[in-house]
């Protein structure tokens, strides 16, 4: 199973994206296990006072931030 993170908004949870290819174009960030996504949530979360989560890739956002 992939992972994905998680913002937190007014208005519920939603997915965090990535540019990959310079477009207007974004993209869920996926993680191969579940362990490099909470690493990097831990960091968001510390760095950007809090708010994220990692869910699995199935779960769906509240609404699209992008």
């Amino acid at each position: 199973m992939r992972y994905k993170i998680q913002s937190q908004a007014v208005f519920g949870w939603g997915d965090l994206k990535e540019n990959v290819d310079g477009s207007d174009k974004y993209v869920d960030c996926h993680y191969e296990t579940k362990e490099l996504a909470e690493l990097e949530c831990e960091n968001l979360n510390e760095h950007c006072g809090g708010g994220y989560r990692v869910v699995p890739i199935t779960t769906r956002s509240d609404f699209d931030f992008y």
